[in-house]
């Protein structure tokens, strides 16, 4: 699967008949993938959420104390964390894919989602629905 960056849409979505959470997050592989946070605001602005990396002290990992942080794969989860820096607004020019599988009823991941925003010369001038189909379930 790869890298890429996170997207939330605040801008209305178009309707699809599957019901999208304020506040979920979507991938996207349209921008640098880098695992970087971003939100199409309401007001159609692209705006990037800057962050730098830092290393977590040993004694607030979560395996710190307990028998298992001998074993050395143990101690490097969770050794870094994202710190906010800053919000900046992305001057973007042209088409950002964004995509999720959603779930349907009780059952999740039932179906692919993917839209597309158009931008032109750093404002949203467009949402539509790229892609939606039903994910194929293993035969039991």
């Amino acid at each position: 699967m790869g890298m890429f960056d996170n997207i939330q849409c605040e801008y209305p979505l178009p309707e699809t008949g599957y019901r999208v959470s304020p506040g979920h997050s979507f991938q996207t592989k349209s921008l640098g993938s880098e695992l970087d946070d971003y939100t199409i605001t309401v007001d159609g602005s692209l705006i990037l959420h800057r962050k730098s990396w830092e290393g977590v002290p040993e004694e607030e990992r979560p395996y710190y104390g307990t028998p298992e942080w001998e074993e050395r794969s143990k101690q490097v989860i969770g050794s870094i964390r994202t710190v906010p820096v800053g919000d900046e607004e992305v001057p973007y020019h042209g088409d950002i894919y964004f995509y999720d599988s959603l779930s349907v009823g009780n059952k999740p991941g039932e179906v692919w989602i993917e839209y597309k925003a158009r931008f032109t010369e750093g404002r949203l001038s467009r949402i539509e629905l790229a892609n939606v189909h039903d994910i194929p379930r293993p035969e039991s």
